[in-house]
C-alpha cells in the first residue's frame, strides 16, 4: 500500500518551509507540497525557469 502526504501551507503562506520534508520520510512515501491557486510562480514561468 502506497501512502501519501499532501502538505497544505497556512493562509497567506508558501510551501517553501516544508520543501525538505520529503527527505525526512522513507523513500516509499509520496510527499507533495500543495500550492494554492494564485500563489507562487505561474506554471509557465516555473517551467521556463523565470520568476
Amino acid at each position: 500500500m502506497e501512502l501519501g502526504l499532501f502538505v497544505l501551507h497556512h493562509a497567506g503562506g508558501s510551501p517553501l518551509p516544508y520543501r525538505d520534508w520529503a527527505s525526512r520520510f522513507p523513500a516509499d512515501r509520496d510527499v507533495r507540497l500543495m500550492e494554492a491557486p494564485g500563489r507562487g510562480l505561474p506554471a509557465s514561468a516555473a517551467r521556463a525557469g523565470r520568476p
